[in-house]
């Protein structure tokens, strides 16, 4: 289907009534539902083939659209619509446009009167899913692709990588011949997997431009379809709708999706792929489709050739290419900026070879603004960029929390660490692989390793450091299945669910087992793996007791490898209890008086001597324990007696000493 716009202006020794200034208003509305008629009755004799209409008439200027679903003379069909509405024009100019524009003049006709239902005409193609009266598309663009020369189209496609690839399906192109008539079929479709979307795009036009030239496409309109999962699910409506405007052009795909699903399962993802590959099969042989892939989708892409594994497609990949190829692909690029390249640029090429274009854009698009600053407009090469002025120290309520939790001195070292390496990754464009945020957090219980571990999360969050922050807890039960394969389902699932943010494996030696090949086995297996895939998207902390976190670092030889932190939580010292226990009763709006805090000093040294103390834990049930004894003191007294100080005041009478289970040492001697 091809949409065309027609511009002329109206033979002034025309006696068409519209144009007469002496005309009222109403004269003028029974003039355009005239044609209206006429126009109805002359489309008719198409059988919904094709439908041709007055858009406007201001002063002497007609505007006139067409549809059609065939290869027509659009000056021929043009001038045979004039002759039977009584109208002459000179200078009749027309162009390919888009849907959009279409719908905008659909819109514009009716409400001048020139047709008589807009929606009529939109119910007979079928355009109704494309919202059409205003012309808007959701999660679908179009362009109008420009007519180049073989010359420009080459030159274009060797400025660009991989290069090779992409000239040797151009060279396929040109040696056909140019196809006359309708679509005859499509031989191939296209597969396009880059790193860099602008890289897809680019190449994509390159390769549309050389099928229109080539004949092998008859429509300059292409349709870019975005497809991204939502709750409402696929929209085959739309999807068939798209298409079906397409037909003797192109259809542009590229996905928003989880690529990370099990592969087993049937997912949100999958129900998407296979609609959009369903349409691509249904109009194979008149639609060509080009789908535009990242390069790190690796399951998409397995999908989509299991979908369609009867059609063939080309497939241009984001290939490494060498330091020679780098440093054309500099020197052209430079050109193409009207500059020349130099040896800071060139010197940004350490190895010989293992570059990609997205990698070799990156560094030239650093090179070239350091070069626009110092040298092309030296007047501002002494302002710093903004990575300069990014604040080293991390900032939150979180952070500020973290930072009032008394001891676990070495923890905050350690997540201030972090924190700053994510900031210089983010500043300086630190390739993201080269670091990970694995932890492990060693320690008794109660000494805060859940509380820090939901903090970092929310700091990284508050930072910038990770998309989501989220923080997703777990124990074994969590993670094990019942039955053989379903932990490694499970485990892949938790880490979706933790994408941009925090897995905290809580116990995680829970999961050893006493013989090999178990369902612990399996999970420490999965964990590994999935840690490895998801390097980038999800930070792993394991929390336990000290010795038996090192006997399950050992279990799997992958696992210490993929740690890159090991932060200890001490037992608290007196001192250190008694800080928490001014921050817990704190947060109750409690106050500790002063033979209060002696009497919990005392607790504390006899408490940390008992072979399962609590630590943090300790703190907050002995806190509990004296508030519950401070208001069953207070209702034994006189209620006028009662004061506020007395209701928010926690006395060394509520408090109890916890009474120690260490035998008692017995001395042994004989009397003389």
């Amino acid at each position: 289907m091809v949409f065309y716009k027609i511009e002329g202006n109206v033979d002034k020794s025309n006696d068409f009534d519209i144009l007469k200034n002496d005309r009222s208003l109403n004269e003028i509305h029974d003039t355009a539902k005239a044609m209206a008629i006429k126009t109805e009755a002359y489309n008719l004799r198409f059988n919904g083939k094709q439908y041709i209409f007055i858009s406007s008439i201001i002063n002497e200027q007609i505007t006139i659209a067409l549809i059609t679903k065939t290869v027509i003379d659009v000056k021929e069909c043009v001038m045979s619509f004039l002759y039977e509405m009584g109208i002459e024009i000179s200078e009749m100019l027309y162009e390919e446009i888009t849907f959009n524009i279409l719908g905008k003049m659909l819109a514009r006709s009716d409400r001048e009167g020139f047709v008589g239902d807009g929606d009529y005409i939109v119910e007979e193609f079928e355009l109704s899913p494309l919202d059409s009266r205003f012309g808007r598309i959701k999660n679908i663009d179009e362009k109008i692709i420009e007519i180049s020369s073989k010359q420009r189209i080459y030159t274009n496609a060797k400025s660009n990588l991989p290069a090779s690839h992409i000239i040797a399906e151009l060279d396929r192109i040109y040696q056909g011949k140019k196809m006359k008539g309708e679509i005859k079929g499509h031989p191939v479709h296209y597969i396009l997997q880059n790193s860099d979307t602008s890289n897809l795009t680019i190449a994509s036009d390159i390769f549309l431009e050389a099928l229109y030239a080539n004949r092998r496409i008859h429509n300059k309109r292409v349709c870019s379809l975005k497809v991204h999962t939502d709750a409402r699910g696929p929209d085959r409506q739309l999807y068939n709708c798209v298409y079906r405007i397409s037909v003797g052009g192109a259809v542009r795909v590229s996905f928003v999706l989880d690529d990370n699903g099990d592969d087993d399962s049937i997912t949100a993802s999958q129900m998407y792929l296979e609609a959009i590959c369903e349409m691509t099969n249904r109009y194979k042989n008149s639609v060509l489709t080009i789908f535009m892939i990242p390069s790190k989708s690796d399951n998409t892409l397995r999908r989509i050739k299991e979908y369609l594994s009867d059609m063939t497609f080309v497939t241009i990949t984001d290939t490494p290419v060498n330091k020679e190829k780098a440093t054309e692909y500099f020197k052209n690029t430079a050109k193409k900026h009207g500059v020349r390249a130099d040896n800071r640029l060139y010197n940004m090429l350490k190895y010989e070879d293992g570059y990609l274009e997205s990698d070799l854009r990156e560094m030239f698009d650093k090179w070239y603004s350091t070069k626009l600053k110092n040298q092309i407009f030296p007047q501002y090469s002494k302002m710093k960029i903004c990575g300069a002025e990014v604040k080293k120290k991390a900032k939150g309520k979180a952070y500020d929390e973290l930072n009032k939790m008394p001891g676990i001195e070495e923890a905050k070292k350690i997540i201030n660490r972090a924190v700053k390496c994510h900031k210089a990754q983010k500043v300086f464009k630190v390739d993201d692989n080269r670091f990970s945020m694995n932890m492990v957090f060693t320690g008794n219980p109660g000494t805060a390793k859940t509380t820090v571990a939901r903090l970092f999360a929310r700091i990284l969050r508050e930072n910038d450091c990770v998309k989501t922050g989220v923080f997703v807890e777990m124990g074994r039960a969590d993670l094990v299945g019942k039955y053989v394969g379903w932990t490694a389902k499970i485990i892949k699932k938790r880490y979706r669910e933790a994408m941009g943010g925090v897995l905290f494996i809580d116990e995680a030696y829970s999961l050893l087992d006493d013989r090999s090949g178990s369902y612990g086995d399996e999970a420490i297996n999965t964990i590994v793996q999935e840690m490895e895939n998801h390097r980038e998207d999800v930070i792993t902390i394991f929390a336990g007791y000290t010795d038996r976190m090192e006997e399950f670092l050992e279990r799997n030889p992958g696992l210490r490898s993929r740690i890159s932190f090991h932060v200890p939580f001490p037992d608290y010292s007196t001192s250190e209890l008694s800080e928490i226990a001014d921050v817990i009763s704190g947060n109750m709006d409690l106050t500790l008086s002063e033979d209060a805090k002696d009497k919990l000093s005392t607790a504390f040294d006899i408490a940390r001597s008992e072979p399962d103390f609590g630590n943090g834990r300790y703190v907050r049930n002995v806190i509990e324990k004296a508030r519950m004894n401070q208001m069953a003191r207070i209702l034994d007294m006189e209620y006028e007696s009662v004061s506020k100080s007395d209701i928010s005041t926690i006395e060394a009478c509520d408090i109890e000493i916890p009474k120690s289970d260490k035998p008692k040492e017995v001395t042994l001697g004989f009397c003389g």
